[in-house]
């Protein structure tokens, strides 16, 4: 929980933010809602989906998410966890035995120029250094909506998805959002680390996730792609396993937050429920910026 001391000294409403960002590869005036077309693969066939991304809404995870999409990152990313409610991505690719690789976070955005940083270890002034993690767009991060609301999780919704930090949860982060002039001073770090995965939600949930952000949904067109996405999943699951879903996947136990800054020498593990026909992020465009 965040310490009663954080409430003095932290509120942020995010004022409406249009035709500008700092990630340079971005040229001209943004619009405020971008697209994207994602790219899903299943027992061989291919299920195109178009998304709108909220930039007044979530500016910061708008911004990181479309850097990474800009830079392929997620092509190829396996779902790595199954529930028939949800289905998680963005940090795995599987290995011709089945197996689950990590895809190096941390290395791999350090090679990209003007990735969008936000959260850091010290102010870059005073030698601080930036965790290219991603600060963290809701309610129980003391953020809210200038003249809005956030978005709450629906059919097809995107929300990012950040791990366990155990004890570093609340180590003290230095915080600068998308857009702004601002420092925010935070102790808790677990709200502020996502780093590249996310979650397509297969629900409707009334009330706004308090401590996670959902930033994006699909178009109409797209919510039909993922109906007949989840149809054929059940399909699979119905022909295969006689309706078992739990016969769909298989338990893995995988380390996690190995090159996290914070948690790195840790030991920490990861349950995730794998299906056992792979579901893949075939690939992510930015359509609209």
């Amino acid at each position: 929980m965040q310490k009663k001391t954080t409430k003095k000294i932290l509120h942020l409403t995010m004022a409406a933010l249009a035709c500008a960002t700092s990630v340079a590869m971005f040229s001209g005036c943004e619009s405020d809602r971008p697209e994207i077309e994602m790219e899903l693969t299943f027992n061989n066939k291919t299920y195109t989906v178009d998304y709108v991304l909220y930039r007044k809404i979530a500016p910061s995870t708008t911004a990181h998410f479309l850097a990474l999409a800009e830079n392929k990152y997620y092509d190829g990313m396996c779902i790595h966890d199954y529930a028939s409610n949800r289905m998680y991505t963005g940090a795995y690719k599987l290995t011709d035995t089945g197996a689950l690789d990590y895809q190096k976070y941390y290395d791999i955005v350090k090679t990209y120029e003007n990735f969008p940083t936000t959260v850091w270890n010290g102010k870059p002034d005073a030698n601080g250094t930036a965790l290219y993690t991603l600060y963290g767009e809701f309610s129980d991060n003391y953020f809210s909506v200038e003249n809005g609301k956030l978005l709450s999780e629906t059919f097809g919704s995107l929300t990012m998805y950040y791990t366990d930090k155990g004890e570093k949860a609340n180590q003290p982060i230095d915080i600068q959002p998308v857009n702004s002039n601002e420092w925010l001073r935070y102790s808790e770090y677990e709200y502020n680390s996502a780093t590249s995965q996310f979650f397509i939600s297969f629900k409707t949930i009334s009330t706004t996730n308090s401590n996670y952000c959902t930033f994006a949904t699909p178009t109409d067109e797209g919510k039909e792609t993922l109906e007949d996405l989840q149809e054929a999943i059940n399909d699979y699951i119905e022909k295969t396993y006689g309706d078992e879903t739990d016969d769909f996947t298989e338990e893995m136990v995988m380390d996690i937050n190995t090159d996290d800054v914070f948690t790195a020498n840790d030991e920490m593990t990861q349950i995730y429920e794998v299906p056992k026909a792979p579901i893949v992020v075939k690939s992510i465009k930015v359509t609209k910026y």
